[in-house]
């Protein structure tokens, strides 16, 4: 659909699709955009994400200084999020296009909220309800935005009466607006969030995203959790060893060590302990701590999607509580230094060059799939979701031996892993190997009779061992399950075709080429049975 470019058809699926278990109709139209305006064209798309984070990076800065009246830290601030390696996920995956839309309504909405706060008035809230609304259709992460309203309520807007006398941001006392109201201002947010948690359900559900306690226990959720938390700190502080993909403990034969799980709640008791304490003369700390803790909430894993433990471009926007926790604290610590400007000035640009070089190897890994999942397994070894994804890329390389160990290796860690037994089963046909590739496929149709993958990926095995009647049974299967499986269809085609029987096959092939138009096997079929031959 998106490859169709902006039409009637594609603007209406963008907005009712929940294509990838997902519902963010922004974020389809701005792809849309890209194939009409550039085409096929990569550059063009990464440039966009590209110039996307450059504008999320100016938001930032405006945002922070209209808030806080404090010039050099938030440009310190902005500073660090333009170029933490952290954040190269986000910008050099151009389908994580998503992350970057979310980030600019966001912090769009913040800029709205901070002149609502400031000035009052129906425009200025109307602002703020389209920009969070926006927000929420290209990536529901933000549906945490009423919360930081509330938190920026208590720092740096102070309009929640909780009053200290640390460094205050913009607010006075005299401002100060019963809880109550602040709520009832809220509510209509509070809904939106509410809205979007139910949509985004139904679509992660409907997709199979979402894992069953069964599959993931509550208790090893909240571990991983506790984890991730302490995980994410330790790579802002120290941005190295970055990967991917980090697996889920679930998928690691030793599991999640006892230790790692002591250490990250002990960091985290700490640091909680320390923002309360602090709450009054530091209200930085304490706010910067509550965004970073309440951002990450709803991909923290408590509502498991995916098999990741955790994802570097989870933290965007989290990433920006801690910058201020850390860059404010800083300049309290260094208030009575001599010569602190010359001293902070030196440091923070030398810290900046250093995160850019960082960011710029880490980009070096993004060159190509083959690239990006040899450093993977280089930073987290026991990982069969890389495995397997490098398997896939050297054998679409014709990298076929290379293929079968890397699959044989994710294999090891998960024999019940379909995707694993998929790609290996398809490796080994290409070797030759059939009877153990077709052995393969039925393991998986042992577990689920109804897979239509395996029953194509099978047909075509048997198809190539020479025994066309089973094949034909498993493609005639296929097809019954998944109806719109352009493989399938293109495979019983061929297999109608060499045994002679054109008029079917065509029937199958039309319907092939009319779900893709240009693909290359349905297209050659197609000239064959209308030459009139089975080749």
């Amino acid at each position: 659909m998106v490859l169709q470019g902006w039409t009637r058809d594609t603007v209406r699926w963008a907005f009712v699709t929940f294509h990838e278990a997902n519902w963010h109709p922004i974020t389809w139209l701005s792809h849309l955009a890209d194939v009409e305006l550039f085409g096929l064209d990569a550059g063009w798309h990464h440039r966009i994400n590209l110039i996307l984070h450059i504008a999320n990076t100016v938001a930032l800065f405006l945002v922070l200084r209209g808030m806080t009246a404090a010039p050099w830290r938030s440009g310190f601030v902005a500073a660090l999020f333009a170029v933490h390696p952290l954040h190269v996920e986000s910008v050099a995956w151009i389908a994580e296009r998503k992350d970057l839309l979310c980030a600019l309504f966001w912090l769009l909405a913040v800029g709205s909220y901070r002149r609502y706060a400031v000035r009052g008035g129906i425009p200025n809230y109307l602002a703020v309800t389209a920009f969070f609304l926006l927000g929420l259709m290209s990536k529901p992460m933000v549906v945490t935005l009423p919360f930081v309203f509330l938190l920026l309520d208590y720092w740096p807007l102070r309009r929640l009466g909780l009053f200290f006398d640390g460094d205050g941001g913009i607010g006075s006392p005299g401002e100060a607006v019963p809880v109550r109201k602040l709520l009832i201002e809220k509510s209509p947010w509070f809904l939106m969030s509410l809205a979007s948690c139910v949509v985004t359900f139904i679509a992660q559900r409907q997709g199979g995203a979402v894992s069953s306690l069964v599959e993931i226990p509550l208790g090893i959720r909240l571990e991983n959790s506790v984890v991730s938390y302490a995980g994410y700190l330790g790579k802002f502080f120290w941005p190295a060893h970055l990967a991917v993909f980090y697996p889920h403990p679930v998928e690691l034969p030793a599991g999640l060590p006892w230790w790692k799980f002591a250490a990250a709640a002990a960091v985290l008791a700490g640091v909680t302990l320390a923002a309360w304490r602090w709450r009054r003369s530091r209200p930085y700390f304490t706010a910067g701590w509550l965004f970073y803790l309440g951002t990450l909430v709803p991909v923290i894993g408590w509502v498991q999607v995916g098999m990741q433990a955790m994802a570097d471009r989870y933290m965007y926007l989290p990433m920006v509580g801690v910058a201020v926790m850390s860059v404010w604290g800083i300049h309290d610590i260094a208030r009575n230094v001599p010569f602190r400007r010359w001293l902070l000035g030196f440091g923070g640009g030398l810290l900046i060059l250093l995160l850019s070089f960082a960011a710029w190897l880490q980009v070096s890994h993004w060159k190509d799939s083959e690239s990006l999942f040899r450093h993977t397994l280089r930073v987290e070894p026991e990982n069969p979701t890389a495995l397997f994804n490098l398997g896939d890329t050297l054998l679409a390389g014709g990298k076929v031996d290379e293929a079968i160990r890397a699959f044989e290796d994710g294999f090891r860690y998960r024999p019940e892993e379909t995707d694993i037994r998929t790609g290996l089963g398809r490796t080994l046909g290409e070797k030759g190997r059939y009877a153990e590739a077709a052995a393969q496929f039925r393991e998986i149709l042992k577990r689920r009779p109804d897979d239509h993958l395996a029953l194509t990926n099978l047909g075509v095995t048997l198809d190539r061992m020479g025994r066309s009647g089973e094949a034909l049974e498993c493609l005639r299967m296929a097809v019954e399950r998944k109806p719109d499986f352009v493989d399938a269809h293109t495979n019983l085609g061929g297999v109608l075709l060499r045994m002679g029987r054109r008029e079917e096959a065509m029937s199958h092939l039309r319907i092939a080429l009319r779900l893709r138009p240009d693909d290359p096997a349905g297209n050659r079929l197609m000239r064959a049975a209308m030459g009139g031959t089975g080749r």
